[in-house]
């Protein structure tokens, strides 16, 4: 059975005005994001001990908490960079974010930065680089 909203084409075109940045851009239908989702869900690699930690419950610095909900609601490219000290909530945050957009269906994934580092290491020695860093490349959100 095709899918009512693509016809089983796997996208969608939103109708925007022409200068909206989703203008002529090819989205995810609701179809295509589900095993996206799960998947980007197991890549992620977050234990139960994790899954606690939401926007609603953190406990951090309210300064993050905040750029955190606001980067959230934009809903479209932005890029969030926190440096701060060892200790101050960082990853949870990031965890939290990242649980917020696959509770409202955006497909995205959260990994350390050495998991990633050596994802990409293995992909290189393997051969599958190209197609790792194409994969990369079309996850709305990287946490």
């Amino acid at each position: 059975m095709k899918c009512t909203f693509c016809d089983g084409v796997g996208f969608v075109r939103r109708d925007v005005p022409i200068d909206h940045p989703d203008f002529g851009r090819a989205i995810p239908c609701q179809c295509n994001t589900q095993g996206t989702l799960a998947a980007l869900k197991q890549w992620s690699g977050l234990g139960n001990s994790n899954l606690v930690w939401t926007l609603d419950k953190f406990p951090g610095d309210p300064g993050a908490l905040k750029a955190a909900k606001e980067a959230l609601a934009c809903k479209r490219g932005i890029w969030v960079f926190w440096s701060r000290a060892f200790g101050t909530g960082k990853t949870g945050i990031l965890v939290a974010l990242v649980q917020a957009c696959w509770d409202e269906g955006i497909a995205a994934l959260y990994q350390s930065v050495p998991a990633m580092l050596d994802r990409l290491r293995a992909s290189y020695a393997d051969g599958d680089y190209a197609a790792l860093m194409e994969e990369l490349k079309r996850v709305p959100v990287l946490a």
